[in-house]
């Protein structure tokens, strides 16, 4: 789930047009901890993923795919 989790919130980052900061700072995280999940150096918990959408009036959505 790393590797597509950071590359999920890059994008969506991206397409928010937000710098790492404004996004941690809006979902009250560390930046760190935005690089972190990006890099797929933290593998995040659901609610993490949560809270960062929640910020942003987004939602997650978590699929098991075949």
């Amino acid at each position: 789930m790393t590797g597509n989790a950071a590359v999920a919130l890059y994008e969506f980052r991206h397409e928010l047009g937000y710098t790492q900061a404004v996004l941690a700072k809006k979902a009250g995280l560390a930046k760190s901890t935005i690089v972190r999940i990006e890099t797929g150096i933290m593998n995040p918990r659901l609610e993490t993923l949560q809270q960062i959408a929640d910020s942003v009036g987004a939602h997650v959505e978590l699929k098991f795919v075949r």
